[in-house]
């Protein structure tokens, strides 16, 4: 994964990515999560997965939006993609209002074009980090994983008062460091791209 940390002084009000649906393993034997996220205390995702997962799925690609928050999950229903498919994630503050000392932030996520993705939620903070992620779960070895790389792309992130960072500097995460490949192509806050390439060894 490669994350970035908002320090400016007006907050993320949306970020988006554009990305293709990786061919299906060859091994049916685990959970594929691929997607962007925005994180705090709670977190917003548009997830592209393949396998079973809380939000149902099997044997084939599938998207939908996902937030967690206090000990609980919420998710779209799932939508069927097919590999090659070209699939545009786009999370969005829709207002804010503030009530006393606090302030309720209203959030949308979904799949463009796809509105069965759509998913509103209502968050008492700010997002302070992004995500492009990869995750893994129950894969015994590499046939469990599309061949090749997936690019994270036309990657948008734009703040409140209606200016772009003027750079995403992505670091690498975690799993950078257990055998998969991560390639910042662009730090562009208006079309940057990472580049997830998948291992030739697993370790989960």
């Amino acid at each position: 994964m490669a994350y970035w940390a908002n320090s400016n002084s007006s907050q993320i009000a949306s970020f988006s990515t554009t990305w293709t649906v990786p061919p299906v393993p060859e091994k049916k034997d685990g959970a594929i999560y691929i997607f962007n996220q925005l994180v705090e205390t709670s977190s917003l995702s548009c997830i592209l997965q393949f396998g079973n997962t809380a939000a149902g799925g099997g044997e084939y690609w599938a998207i939908a939006s996902w937030y967690t928050g206090g000990g609980h999950t919420y998710y779209s229903p799932l939508e069927k993609v097919v590999p090659g498919q070209t699939i545009t994630a786009v999370m969005t503050l829709k207002n804010a209002f503030p009530s006393g000392s606090e302030t309720t932030y209203n959030w949308n996520a979904m799949f463009s074009m796809l509105p069965s993705t759509s998913l509103n939620v209502s968050i008492p903070g700010v997002f302070t980090y992004a995500y492009e992620a990869l995750q893994i779960y129950n894969i015994s070895d590499p046939s469990g994983l599309p061949p090749g790389y997936t690019i994270m792309g036309s990657i948008n992130l734009a703040l409140v008062d209606g200016s772009h960072p003027s750079e995403i500097n992505w670091i690498p995460g975690i799993n950078a460091a257990q055998g998969f490949g991560l390639e910042i192509i662009s730090n562009s806050s208006r079309n940057g791209a990472v580049k997830i390439i998948y291992s030739d060894s697993v370790n989960v």
